[in-house]
């Protein structure tokens, strides 16, 4: 008997490998996920301009990067002297305006050589709620807490979204044709919105998604959404919130997503460096012991294998490692 409807999904074409370099843009969710590649010593890269919800600012993000488009001072705003942009979360922030433009250049820079050099791009979308600033008629990526009398908030059709994303594609992989893009919409909750309203903008976000997939060539859809909310469809693999998954549903996502994401050998090395993190983290009772000296010998050994083809990532376990040996 079942009483769920498990989801199964098979990628196509995604395979990726420790060689890959990875690019992660967009919502909480893709930052929870390429946090996870990163503790695992993936090449990823997350969220330069920090999270980012709607669509449209994060093909504004990419597209400056690929222009090697430099933020100005009609970028920034100011509130209490300190100063912030448009297109960056509020961690990103400075009193000095001269300082913080030189700060989002340079990350701009760095995300445009991102942006020609990796394999696969990661785009997560989180709501089609926008605010639109009236004085520029552009939606931002962030109010900062900016009085609501100088926005509209608007919901992008599935169309805008649509026109922008395969224009955006056909973008990326003329300056990177060896790019994959790799499209999920985010299963948190946007109920701040409203219940309906959260569901008319995921039903625009998928919709569009899918629009743009279906233009386009090396790109595809990865059913993070539908695992949530269909697959598990209960509040228990929800935070306290009801909002945000909680650590065992992204868990639950995470091996999910291993079973076709990855080559054999990618799989075997992810288990090697995941029991070398469980012993770095191991806290012993006799750190002189004969075993535990003997233990630890035994995964400098592993990290010393892997450490070369990982480009010398796992060097503080190492060196916490060897400050034990006697």
């Amino acid at each position: 008997m079942k009483f769920r409807t498990e989801l199964y999904w098979k990628s196509s074409d995604i395979n990726l490998s420790y060689q890959s370099n990875l690019l992660f843009l967009g919502s909480c969710f893709a930052e929870n996920f390429g946090r996870k590649f990163d503790s695992l010593k993936f090449n990823a890269t997350i969220n330069p301009n920090g999270i980012v919800f709607h669509p449209i600012p994060i093909f504004e993000i990419i597209k400056r990067a690929l222009k090697a488009q430099p933020y100005t001072v009609s970028d920034l705003v100011c509130r209490d002297e300190i100063y912030f942009s448009w297109l960056h979360h509020s961690q990103h922030f400075h009193e000095n305006k001269s300082f913080l433009l030189s700060t989002l250049n340079e990350q701009n820079a760095n995300l445009q050589n991102q942006l020609k050099t990796a394999n696969y791009l990661f785009l997560t979308f989180g709501t089609a709620w926008g605010y639109e600033l009236k004085s520029s008629g552009k939606i931002v990526a962030n109010c900062h807490k900016i009085p609501s009398i100088n926005f509209d908030k608007t919901l992008s059709s599935s169309t805008e979204i649509t026109n922008q994303g395969i224009e955006l594609v056909q973008l990326l992989q003329k300056e990177n044709p060896a790019m994959n893009i790799v499209f999920s919409v985010s299963p948190v909750r946007h109920i701040k919105d409203g219940i309906i309203e959260n569901s008319r903008s995921k039903a625009g976000l998928i919709s569009a998604t899918h629009q743009i997939i279906e233009a386009t060539t090396n790109t595809e859809y990865i059913p993070t959404y539908e695992w949530l909310i269909d697959d598990l469809r209960d509040y228990r693999f929800y935070g306290k919130d009801h909002v945000h998954p909680s650590e065992e549903a992204i868990e639950y996502i995470w091996e999910k997503l291993s079973l076709t994401l990855f080559e054999d050998a990618t799989l075997i090395n992810i288990q090697t460096i995941q029991e070398i993190l469980n012993a770095v983290n191991h806290k012993p009772f006799q750190v002189n012991s004969t075993g535990h000296q003997s233990f630890l010998k035994k995964i400098v050994s592993k990290i010393e294998a892997q450490n070369s083809s990982l480009k010398h990532k796992l060097n503080n376990e190492l060196e916490k490692l060897n400050a034990q040996l006697i």
